[in-house]
């Protein structure tokens, strides 16, 4: 009776998450493309194809990730919602991935001190963890899939060993560890931050599975070796690192030959000489380790002269009052910001707070792994997890909230064991109806942010109002405000935000020629013609090719016409066609073009393209039907006229010449 009713808890809180995970998520259908999802999928030729591995912007070392793009892109193209389902799948995944990792950890905790209610304890972390508002930028911001995914595959990656250490049939029990290992290499195609699952991993084996290092090794050396080629695997295929997949392998097969060694010498661990050749291998073995993770942080280090230009360690420094910043966001997720423009501190003395709360982190970790080795785990793992992105490697960005997506979960499940415990000593009655409170209370807030966070992924001027607000002199959102106005036709608005935003040093050159291009175009609504020109050339030359590169020639094509310098304006929409092949609104021009000089037979032949390449598109049809009529051609005209209307039914100009023709 008593598994029965485990087994109805388990039902129900599996269930629970999944109907939370929607309800919290299901206006983020209602979010669009932002930021960085137009470099990752809108504008990124690369996610067309299903089966490209390798060559994907703007991460070619994230094929798996890239290939989940191409896969929703093949599934419903460009259309969002695919995308946000794609998306609340990964996080409800993790979220039930999470809530067995815990459950199964407390139950095989010694003295069975949480069996009755590892359950509750692990459904509460999961489902709290699951509807906080910090996560929804790892949720509705498509592109931020790489971390929800990431945490997903190392979760599982954990899950796995877990699954594979308590099972009692050797088969079964490869089979996970198999499992486990192809998840966490999947987890390295996905995003650089995965290789801090393998330290993650063998610290957990050590401090819940096994009763000594040596026990860890000799159980799972294999697992973990073939977690270090994964990761291997990775450094070869990393722009950021200066080796070859050749080096890589020939490093993978050295540490599985040093495992071999090592793992040949364990008769001798009885023996003095043994315990000694033990040690020496152990010694040359981290010496090698250390070797190689040194050249390797070397080279990341020199590699991010491209993206920063702050210190090691005036980022560290930095790094201490964002740690700081995430852990109350953690209790206080207000306000949200989906673009920071952290400063960087300019003297340590500068850190106030910062420095404590984090000075008694560390400290707290360090007593708790003395201590009680399960709550230090739970607290090194927010550590560790963060260790890539806020210690001494200076990246670009200081502080982005995505970052906490797994660290997160030690932070919730210390409140919920925290509350677990001070709840502990009252009656029984007391106890569940203050847990169930403390619950909902917790439960309905978060979600409520949630809700209200998901509204404003639905409007990108709100998140860039939000993240004005907080940073009045942050170049980028200001340059990501003026696009936006610039599309939606708000000139006067976008010209001061391109001139508060203006130079700005990080842009690439793809980013860059979006900008420039942009920028031209509001320079030209303002009739400042040649500054716009000037947009133009720069934009084209910083992307040569590509649709940005097309649009500006075809701009500069169309300022030369009306200067009537039309030999100039065909060459500028020839350039445009050399840049995108299939440019029908090139084609368009250079055929209109062509009629201004009365050249109809050429007019006939770049319109006809431009409408075998796009077929609704309706000025290039009525532009042939009015050659089509000069060439006396007007039975061709008619059908021409024809496809402009059933493209638009209200075209005047169109309805005219076909009635006069008729």
């Amino acid at each position: 009776m008593h598994s029965l009713t485990e087994t109805q808890h388990h039902t129900a809180a599996t269930a629970s998450i999944l109907v939370a995970a929607f309800l919290c998520y299901f206006n983020s259908y209602s979010g669009v493309w932002i930021f960085d999802d137009y470099s990752y999928v809108v504008d990124n030729p690369f996610v067309r194809q299903l089966w490209v591995f390798g060559t994907g912007y703007p991460h070619p070392y994230r094929p798996v990730l890239e290939w989940t793009y191409s896969l929703n892109f093949a599934l419903s193209g460009l259309d969002i919602a695919g995308y946000h389902t794609f998306n609340l799948l990964v996080h409800a995944l993790a979220g039930l991935t999470l809530y067995a990792v815990i459950r199964r950890t407390l139950i095989a905790l010694p003295a069975h001190r949480y069996t009755e209610s590892a359950t509750t304890i692990a459904f509460v972390t999961a489902l709290l963890w699951l509807v906080h508002p910090l996560q929804t930028e790892s949720v509705s911001y498509i592109s931020q899939r790489s971390e929800s995914l990431m945490g997903l595959l190392m979760l599982l990656s954990l899950y796995g060993v877990i699954r594979g250490h308590f099972s009692v049939h050797r088969i079964r029990r490869h089979l996970w560890y198999l499992v486990s290992l192809i998840v966490f290499a999947l987890g390295c195609g996905v995003k650089e931050i995965m290789t801090t699952g393998l330290p993650l991993i063998i610290i957990y084996d050590r401090v819940f599975l096994s009763d000594s290092w040596a026990q860890v090794h000799g159980r799972r050396w294999v697992l973990y070796t073939g977690f270090f080629a994964a990761i291997a695997w990775l450094a070869a295929t990393s722009d950021r690192l200066n080796t070859t997949p050749g080096t890589m392998i020939v490093v993978a097969l050295a540490a599985v030959a040093a495992n071999l060694i090592f793992h040949g010498t364990y008769h001798l661990q009885s023996k003095t000489t043994g315990r000694w050749i033990r040690r020496g291998l152990l010694v040359v073995a981290a010496a090698c380790l250390a070797g190689v993770a040194f050249l390797a942080f070397a080279q990341l280090l020199n590699s991010m002269e491209r993206y920063t230009t702050v210190s090691m360690v005036r980022y560290g420094g930095t790094q201490i009052g964002v740690i700081a910043h995430y852990i109350s966001l953690a209790f206080w997720p207000s306000p949200l910001i989906l673009d920071h423009d952290w400063p960087v501190i300019e003297s340590w003395t500068s850190l106030g707070l910062s420095s404590i709360v984090m000075m008694v982190a560390l400290a707290t970790t360090a007593l708790l792994f003395f201590k009680f080795p399960p709550l230090g785990f739970v607290a090194f793992s927010f550590l560790l997890i963060l260790s890539p992105t806020s210690s001494f490697i200076p990246l670009r960005d200081l502080a982005v909230e995505h970052r906490m997506y797994l660290p997160l979960a030690s932070i919730v499940l210390f409140v919920v064991l925290a509350s677990h415990s001070l709840t502990q000593g009252i009656s029984p009655t007391t106890r569940t109806a203050s847990r169930v409170i403390l619950t909902l209370s917790a439960l309905l807030s978060l979600m409520w942010g949630t809700i209200e966070r998901n509204d404003a992924y639905q409007y990108p001027e709100t998140l860039w109002t939000q993240a004005l607000a907080a940073y009045p002199d942050h170049k980028r959102v200001h340059l990501n405000m003026a696009q936006l106005q610039t599309k939606q036709g708000q000139h006067e608005s976008a010209y001061k935000h391109y001139q508060q935003g203006l130079p700005f040093n990080w842009l690439k050159d793809e980013l860059g020629a979006k900008v420039y291009y942009n920028f031209g175009v509001t320079l030209q609504a303002l009739n400042q013609t040649e500054a716009a020109v000037m947009q133009y050339q720069l934009a084209a030359r910083l992307e040569p090719d590509g649709l940005v590169a097309a649009s500006s020639f075809n701009q500069l094509g169309l300022v030369a016409a009306g200067k009537q310098n039309l030999a100039q304006a065909r060459r500028y929409f020839e350039s445009a066609i050399d840049a995108v092949p299939a440019y029908a609104i090139a084609y368009k021009n250079i055929g209109i073009i062509y009629t201004m000089q009365g050249r109809w037979r050429r007019a006939e032949d770049q319109l006809r393209e431009a409408v075998r390449i796009d077929e609704d598109f309706a000025e290039a049809h009525f532009a042939l039907g009015e050659v089509l009529e000069q060439r006396g051609k007007r039975r061709q005209a008619a059908r021409s006229y024809a496809s402009v209307l059933r493209i638009d039914p209200d075209h005047i100009g169109a309805r005219d010449r076909l009635a006069e023709i008729r």
